[in-house]
Parts: C-alpha cells; structure tokens; sequence
C-alpha cells in the first residue's frame, strides 16, 4: 500500500491502472515509444467525456481522476486540450466546493489560452467569466471586478467580437 511507482513503457496504462487500484499513492510513467503516442491521446480524449459521464452522474471523484490522467498526457504538446482539461478540472473541483483549487486551474487554463498563437480571445474572455464568477463564490468582489473589468476592456477592443 501507498508508495510511488515508476513504470517505463506504460503503453494504454494497465498496470498503471492496476498498481493505482491496489493502493499506489502515484504512479509515474514514461512512455518512450513514440508510436504508442497518437493511441493515448486517443484514450485521453475518451476519458475527458468519461468524466463528463461521471460529473452528471454525481462521481466527481472518478471524474477528477479521468482528467488528471487525460491533462498528463495532455502535456506534451501545451494546447488548446490542455487548457481545457484544466477548467473541466476547475469545474470539478468548484463542485467538490474546492474553490482555490479551482481557481488554480482556471488560472492555468489562462496561461495556455494566452501563450497560445492568436491568442484565443474566445476562450480567454469565458475563462476570465467563470474566473470572476467563482471569485464571487469566495466572497471575493474586488478581485472578481478586476477580471470583470479585463473582460470588458477585451470587448471593448473588438478582440472578443472578432473571436467569436
């Protein structure tokens, strides 16, 4: 029980799957082949819409455990499936009532959306929204009107029209 576990070559993930279900605290895998590459993203991409099967069905801990595993794969390349694996992950955690960590993750799905060629002023402009909405939540207004007032000012340059 517990401990962590390094694995080289998971390929789809069964014995990683197994050691976390016999108790392993992580796992920590590296996949050296790259033809095994396209076959996860696959399996990651499966598992963000398993885990919004398990959000409305009320289990967000598999949920969360679905996306940590898609956003570790997700990694590699930094784009626009990273970005939004992190605010489904904020999601998740502002169900389970955990607002700074959701916050958190909303502020790393920024940075991508930010960093990113364009950048993505459609989904920079609903991040700083659900961003503001759960600083509200936290009892926050200042910092909620800030992001309010980053939002308003991307409208009013015309950026968020045009990214729509």
């Amino acid at each position: 029980d517990g401990g962590i576990f390094y694995e080289v070559g998971p390929g789809p993930g069964g014995l990683t799957r197994a050691l976390l279900s016999e108790g392993a605290e992580k796992v920590i895998a590296v996949e050296r082949d790259a033809r095994c590459l396209p076959a996860l993203e696959d399996i990651a991409r499966a598992q963000m819409t398993l885990s919004e099967h398990y959000m409305r069905w009320g289990n967000t801990s598999r949920a969360r455990e679905l996306v940590m595993e898609a956003i570790g794969t997700f990694r590699r390349e930094r784009g626009p499936r990273l970005a939004s694996a992190y605010e489904a992950l904020a999601g998740i955690e502002e169900s389970r009532g955990r607002y700074t960590e959701a916050l958190h993750e909303f502020e790393r799905a920024a940075a991508i959306w930010e960093s990113m060629p364009g950048p993505d002023y459609h989904h920079i402009g609903r991040n700083l929204q659900c961003r503001a909405q759960l600083l509200d939540r936290m009892r926050l207004p200042r910092d909620a009107a800030f992001l309010r007032e980053k939002l308003a000012a991307l409208a009013l340059s015309g950026r968020l029209a045009a990214a729509s």
